[in-house]
Parts: C-alpha cells; sequence; structure tokens
C-alpha cells in the first residue's frame, strides 16, 4: 500500500510540473508582452528630440507587466558625430533606475549603417510605477553654440521579457545594459542580480566559446548557434563570448524545469554535467537541443539503467526475446546494455503491450512512460499507445569518462537516425553500396552481441553508429582489427575473409569501413557539423 502511494505522488507532481513549466523560445528576443492600450501614444511632441533644444520626454503607462523590460525603438535621421557623442547625452530614467542610451555600438567594436534601427530594452525593477522620462542632457556648455542638426526619433515603446544582451537583425540593433567588451575582444555581460538562473543563445561564425563560472563551453567548428541552459548560469555571475562574427548573444531569466520534465541540452553538456545539479540522484532526462524530438537519459550506474530500460532492451532487440514482454527472473543473469537507444515505434509497442496485457512494469518505467506521453514521443488514442516522433537514448556514469564518449556517439547517431529520414535513407543507400563479405562481417558481429538480426531495420542502424561511433582515423584498427578478432576463433570466425597474419588484421575490412567512415563523416558534417566520433556541437571544459 505505501509503495502505492508513492507512485501516486510520484505520478501527481510529473503532470503538476509539466503543466507549470512550458518551454519558452529563448530566441524570441522582440515579443512584447503588453497590451497595446496600456502604450503611452507617441505623437510629435513626445516622439522626436532636437539635438539644438534638449528637452525631457515623460511618459506613464496604466499597467506594467512583471519580470518585464521596456524596449525603446528610436532611430536618428543622420549618424551622431564625434562632438555630438561627446557633448550630449540620452538618459532613460525611472524614479530607481536610470540608463544612457547609445548613440552608437562601437563601445563593441560594432559599427552600423546610418539607418540602423535601435531597440533598447531596460530591465525594470518591482519598484517601477509606470512612469519614466528620456531626456537629452548637455555635458559641455562651453561648446552650447555648435548646435548640430540632428533629431532623434522615439518609434515606439513597448514590453518584452527581460532579457540581457546584443542581438543584430538586418539593420535592427537590440541592446540591453551590462554587456561591455574586453580589450582581447570578447564580449561580456554581468549578469545583475535575479531570482531565475540564466539560459544563454548566441548566433555565431567559425569559432565562438563562452566562459562561465571557471568552466569554458567551446563550440565545434562550423556550429552556428550555442544553448548553455540555465542549469549553469547563477545570477551575479560574469559571461564572456569570444568567437568570429558573433552576430547575437542573449541571456534570458529562466526556470529549471521540475524533474521530470527534460531539460534541453546539447550531448556535450549531458556529458560533463555536475552530478550536484543533477535534479534526481538517480538519473537525469534531456531534451537534445538539436534535435529536439530525442530525448538522452543519463543514469547513476547501470543498476538504476536497468530497472528503466532492460526490459525495454530484450522487447527492442534482443535474439529469442523480441517482441515480448519478459519478466524480472527471464533475464536476471543476462546483459542487457551499457547504453541504449529506442524510436517511438519500439517504445509505444512495448508500453501498448503492457496495457493490453496488463503486464506489471516497475516504477522507473512507469515513470519512462509518463514521460513519453508528455514529449510526445507516444500518444494514446481509442485503440491504445501509438508512436509520436523521435525516441531515447541513454548513457551511464558508471561507463567512464572516455567509454561515456563513445556511448553517446554510437547511441546519439541512432537518435538522429529515427529523427531525420533524410540521414537513415544515406545510411540505406550506404549499406546496400557496401559490398557482400563485409556486411557479412558486421551481421555476424551483432548476432555475435545478441542483436536479433533477422531484423533488417536493427542491421542497418546498428551499421550506422558503429560507422559513425569513433573518429575517422581509428576506423581502420577498429574494423581491421578490433571488430573481427572479436569474431576470431568462434562459430562466426568463418565469416572472415582471410588475415594477413603478417600485419595481424583484416586489410580488406579495414579499407571497405574506413571508406564508409570517410562518407559518413562527410555528410554529417555538411549536414550538422559533426563528425564521426561526436555528436555533440559544445565541450565543456574547467579552468
Amino acid at each position: 500500500m505505501k509503495k502505492l502511494i508513492s507512485l501516486f505522488y510520484v505520478l501527481f507532481l510529473i503532470l503538476l510540473s509539466f503543466s507549470c513549466h512550458g518551454q519558452k523560445n529563448s530566441a524570441d528576443h522582440a515579443g512584447i508582452v503588453s497590451n497595446e492600450a496600456d502604450i503611452p501614444v507617441l505623437n510629435s511632441s513626445n516622439s522626436l528630440l532636437d539635438f539644438s533644444s534638449p528637452k525631457k520626454l515623460e511618459f506613464a503607462f496604466k499597467e506594467i507587466p512583471r519580470n518585464s523590460s521596456l524596449v525603446i525603438e528610436y532611430v536618428f535621421n543622420v549618424s551622431p558625430s564625434d562632438y555630438v557623442k561627446e557633448n550630449f547625452s540620452l538618459v532613460m530614467e525611472t524614479e530607481t533606475a536610470s540608463w544612457n542610451l547609445p548613440f552608437d555600438l562601437l563601445f563593441l567594436g560594432v559599427q552600423i549603417p546610418e539607418n540602423a534601427v535601435f531597440h533598447y530594452a531596460a530591465p525594470l525593477d518591482n519598484y517601477f510605477n509606470g512612469n519614466f522620462n528620456i531626456s537629452l542632457n548637455e555635458n559641455n556648455a562651453a561648446n552650447a553654440r555648435q548646435q548640430p542638426a540632428l533629431v532623434l526619433e522615439i518609434r515606439s515603446l513597448s514590453f518584452t521579457d527581460q532579457w540581457y544582451g546584443y542581438v543584430h537583425d538586418g539593420n535592427n540593433y537590440y541592446l540591453t545594459p551590462y554587456v561591455s567588451r574586453r580589450d582581447n575582444g570578447s564580449f561580456i555581460i554581468e549578469t545583475p542580480d535575479a531570482q531565475k538562473p540564466f539560459e544563454l543563445t548566441a548566433e555565431l561564425g567559425q569559432r565562438a566559446s563562452a566562459e562561465i563560472d571557471r568552466r569554458r563551453f567551446t563550440a565545434a567548428a562550423g556550429t552556428e548557434r550555442i544553448y548553455i541552459p540555465p542549469s549553469f548560469i547563477n545570477p551575479g555571475v560574469t559571461v564572456a563570448l569570444s568567437g568570429d562574427r558573433v552576430t547575437s548573444f542573449r541571456l534570458s531569466p529562466s526556470d529549471i524545469p521540475f524533474f521530470p520534465a527534460p531539460i534541453a541540452a546539447d550531448p556535450g553538456l549531458v556529458l560533463d554535467w555536475p552530478l550536484e545539479k543533477w535534479r534526481s540522484k538517480r538519473w537525469e532526462v534531456f531534451r537534445w537541443e538539436l534535435f529536439p524530438s530525442i530525448l538522452i537519459i543519463d543514469t547513476a550506474d547501470y543498476e538504476v539503467q536497468d530497472r528503466l530500460l532492460k526490459r525495454l532492451a530484450f522487447f527492442a532487440e534482443k535474439t529469442d526475446f523480441r517482441g515480448r514482454l519478459s519478466h524480472d527472473n527471464e533475464f536476471a543473469g543476462l546483459h542487457g546494455w551499457n547504453a541504449h537507444d529506442y524510436r517511438a515505434q519500439a517504445l509505444a509497442d512495448f508500453y501498448d503491450m503492457a496495457d493490453k496485457t496488463g503486464f506489471p512494469l516497475n516504477e522507473d518505467e512507469i515513470l519512462l512512460k509518463s514521460i513519453l506521453f508528455n514529449t510526445g514521443i507516444i500518444r494514446q488514442i481509442e485503440g491504445g499507445i501509438v508512436p509520436g516522433e523521435g525516441g531515447i537514448i541513454s548513457i551511464s556514469r558508471q561507463s567512464g569518462t572516455s567509454l561515456r564518449r563513445v556511448l553517446i556517439a554510437h547511441e546519439g547517431f541512432h537518435g538522429i537516425f529515427y529523427a531525420d529520414e533524410e540521414f537513415s535513407n544515406f545510411s540505406q543507400n550506404r549499406w546496400e553500396r557496401l559490398n557482400q563479405q563485409a556486411r557479412g562481417v558486421l551481421a555476424a558481429f551483432l548476432d555475435y552481441n545478441r542483436y536479433d538480426t533477422s531484423w533488417d531495420y536493427l542491421v542497418l542502424k546498428e551499421f550506422t553508429s558503429y560507422i559513425l561511433q569513433r573518429p575517422v582515423a581509428e576506423a581502420r584498427y577498429y574494423f581491421g582489427n578490433t571488430l573481427p578478432g572479436n569474431l576470431e576463433g568462434t562459430r562466426y570466425a568463418n565469416a572472415l575473409p582471410p588475415k594477413d597474419r603478417a600485419a595481424n588484421s583484416w586489410p580488406d575490412l579495414a579499407s571497405a569501413f574506413y571508406d564508409e567512415a570517410q562518407a559518413f563523416s562527410a555528410y554529417i558534417n555538411q549536414r550538422w557539423s559533426l563528425t564521426a566520433g561526436r555528436v555533440w556541437t559544445v565541450t565543456v571544459t574547467a579552468f
């Protein structure tokens, strides 16, 4: 009875957390959250500031959205001169805070055109009463006679969710306080004190890295976007971003969802995610940021992983078990996998059969089922449970650092295989072109490892991930030595071609699979800036 009450309590928390913590679009830098009726009307008397007669414009809002920034959109009739920048200041002021509005972005090393449109987002505190002003001030009275022919036009006022950083979009330049640039060229955001941690999104050129709280997050070459979830960025820390052609970087206050709602993350972050930041001591669940239909489950050890996924492994892939639900005692002495992957179809079949037969699943399997429903990987219809989109992959902390990288690459390419039809079609084409002898050796190796090789789909997806799980440079040795060496001396040895005794290897296999590794790696690099042996776009190092 106590166990049943505990299970109902877990399920209640799942439903509560999934309903209260939806994912926010972190790239939305201009989403107005106020009602237009609450915005003061702009006309010629309160929208223009003529530099020949400095004055103050006053505004008042009827209502103020909570946790928002006030966005002031403005333009100049001509580019402000050095004289103007030296002798005048533009100030937006409330009762509790004031901010200087920029004339240009040269302090960030950004040269902007004459027709630039500024969008300055000033954060509002809880004391903001709706009243503010924008003033044009003369800083040098001695030069007062040299009045420039310059006019600032305020085009709009609006509210947006609070964010900090810089975004360039065409002729529009979005900017906030707390942003600067170091002498070494890196952009800096001094995050203010806040009630929530921050998430970072940046649009990149060829190379970029972010430094946050003594961790460096390095984007792989060719990566055009980097996302760091709020688990890594506490209020008050300094965020430094370096790179070529950084067109945007933004920090947004963000909630960390309650477990087990997935956290969006790159696999490279999952590999080095601090254990103290796990929301559960036993396992953590992530949503692949690049392929959001794929979940990544990391477990504390193999025992936890087995409770979650071992029965599923036998149901989905194991010889003599595939297609049926097995009780714990049937596979207790058998090895599952050290890492896992399952597409939506296999997951739907597993849970649909369990529902229709009343099969007793454990609490972790039931919890996983609820996660799959809430993320759309499986769906409930009148006739039962059917597949949605994507799938899951899993690794374990017990595997150790180097093995975890191999395993997340292997399982990660399975995930892409599930998520991207063009990639799976490419794999099919490469498999059909591979010579018969190499195909036979790989099938023998899979059968040796207890995969059900009667299922062509399973063989194809394993071919894909074994090709890609290690760097291209390692393909010759792995397929010419390691893999066939496992079969030597077993009943599967007759699948092997003649061995080169002098080299103690199988050079024909090495050559055939090396060619495949090159072809696959070139394909994924062109599509997603990934390479063989690397399914992540961000690498984390401590310093």
